[in-house]
């Protein structure tokens, strides 16, 4: 006779308050704060998927990593399972097997190099994954035949040869690199027409938008700072800078790889200035946004959350940009994809600073923008907000406390203002709600975004401020919804 299964923890998950769950004062699993930092920035992204399992006093079991992690990022509120009627010895057992067991397990390879694959195509932010950057590229680029891997570290004499192998490449990169504005492309893969088809396959498969996919149409953002130094600064430097050169090393995972140069990533400081993610426009448009509904955008960038109206259900769309030149390459965007889209669209670009436009009242839905963080970015055009005030002061009493004035008498009562800001050295956030109290817009949420911030030097993601327009006295605001899962961290 088969030996009945003693009474599962899980079946009753109560929720608790966090300071209720203590650790275990003899666990003999360690956890780095790189590791908590990771398990952080899982909850953010996909919230609390696991309980911790605790003993009727509360004590720990297995989740030490999971409740350091909601304590970094400020859960009052954890889910538990409890171990009732367990003695002491089945405890101090199983907070070795939980961790055991799970090593005893292996990757299939070829398998998760696929699914990587899949992530790494649509930009997913991989550090939620856990793996370091070695690990993937030893995962991502294995050898092809005829190489060697660098998985052993080189000595001086070596470093110098291979060093030797990349100056000639890197000087016929910055050839093409020099040529993609003469030849209207960024390479055989970042070409206009690539992005109808990213976009169709986003309509019909869900499948996210590569943030870089826009580059052809704004081939002067390769010019543009998006750290320190822009990615045009990086060929004057690679080439007698080795620390600079392995970076660019390190970047491509040692592999000739041309078109890893606009995935966004910073090179020694150099960077190209990042896109809005299209899916995560196209979903706060969706939940905030009535159908058909009118989307006010004051800094509408490099078009990705223009991308993100077309695969919305939203009306129209009016976007605002300083630049000519990129308020020109949106446009086109919005040409070439408009007869893709479904339902009937309109698209409103104007070049012109936002904080110098007069708009009509009560005309909009819902507004969503990333203004630019004062100087962090520093794009071109007389007219940006780095150049016309010199200081943070000025900038923000200049430039960000006229747009959020201004977006709050363009939207409707009850309408939403979605403002995106990184985690800068600039108290953006803190000014945002400041600024926003004054103007009729209620702090509605602060929701973490995917979006690695990488001025900061770690893994903190950027994030959404959600603001309502308050109703005038005696006229009733419309709900606004917010997903309470948002209570745990989840992100869009």
């Amino acid at each position: 006779m088969a030996k009945k299964l003693r009474e599962w923890p899980v079946d009753r998950i109560e929720r608790w308050p966090l300071d209720k769950i203590i650790a275990y004062e003899r666990n003999p699993r360690l956890h780095s704060d790189a590791q908590i930092d990771q398990i952080a920035a899982s909850m953010r992204k996909f919230g609390v998927t696991a309980p911790v399992l605790v003993d009727e006093n509360g004590v720990l079991i297995y989740g030490h990593g999971r409740r350091a992690a909601a304590e970094r990022i400020g859960l009052k509120e954890f889910p538990v399972a409890i171990a009732r009627g367990w003695s002491d010895d089945e405890k101090r057992a199983y907070r070795i097997a939980d961790n055991q067991l799970g090593l005893a397990s292996e990757w299939d390879m070829p398998l998760l190099k696929l699914e990587l694959g899949e992530l790494a195509r649509v930009d997913f932010d991989m550090p939620l994954l856990g793996f370091d950057a070695v690990e993937l590229t030893d995962i991502m680029l294995p050898p092809q035949e005829g190489e060697r891997a660098d998985s052993r570290e080189l000595n001086g004499d070596e470093q110098k040869r291979l060093d030797a192998a990349w100056r000639p490449l890197v000087k016929e990169w910055e050839g093409l690199w020099r040529g993609a504005r003469d030849r209207g492309y960024a390479s055989a893969n970042f070409v206009r027409s690539a992005l109808a088809v990213h976009f169709v396959r986003a309509q019909l498969f869900g499948q996210d938008i590569p943030r870089n996919a826009t580059i052809s149409y704004n081939l002067h953002r390769m010019a543009e700072i998006g750290d320190a130094k822009s990615m045009d600064d990086l060929f004057a430097h690679v080439l007698g800078d080795d620390d600079v050169l392995h970076s660019l090393q390190f970047m491509t995972g040692g592999a000739p790889s041309f078109d890893k140069l606009f995935m966004g990533l910073a090179i020694y400081s150099h960077r190209m200035p990042q896109e809005f993610p299209a899916m995560l426009a196209r979903d706060l448009i969706d939940e905030f946004c009535p159908k058909k509904g009118a989307v006010l955008d004051p800094c509408h960038g490099w078009g990705g959350r223009l991308l993100g109206f077309l695969l919305s259900e939203a009306g129209s769309y009016t976007g605002f940009d300083a630049s000519d030149q990129t308020s020109a390459g949106v446009r086109a965007i919005a040409d070439d994809l408009l007869p893709f889209a479904t339902g009937k669209r309109k698209v409103t670009l104007t070049a012109a600073p936002f904080e110098d436009v007069t708009l009509k009242e009560a005309a909009f839905d819902f507004a969503l923008t990333s203004p630019p963080y004062f100087d962090t970015e520093k794009y071109s055009g007389d007219l940006s907000s780095w150049r016309r005030y010199k200081s943070y002061d000025k900038w923000r009493d200049g430039f960000y406390a006229p747009m959020i004035e201004s977006v709050s008498r363009a939207l409707r009562d009850g309408a939403v203002f979605a403002l995106q800001v990184g985690s800068q050295a600039y108290p953006l956030e803190d000014d945002c709600r400041k600024i926003s109290a004054r103007h009729k817009l209620a702090h509605v949420a602060t929701r973490q975004t995917e979006i690695v911030n990488n001025q900061t030097g770690h893994n903190e993601g950027e994030v959404v401020v959600v603001l309502r327009k308050e109703a005038r006295v005696g006229k009733r605001s419309r709900a606004v919804r917010v997903d309470p899962a948002l209570e745990f961290g989840r992100v869009l």
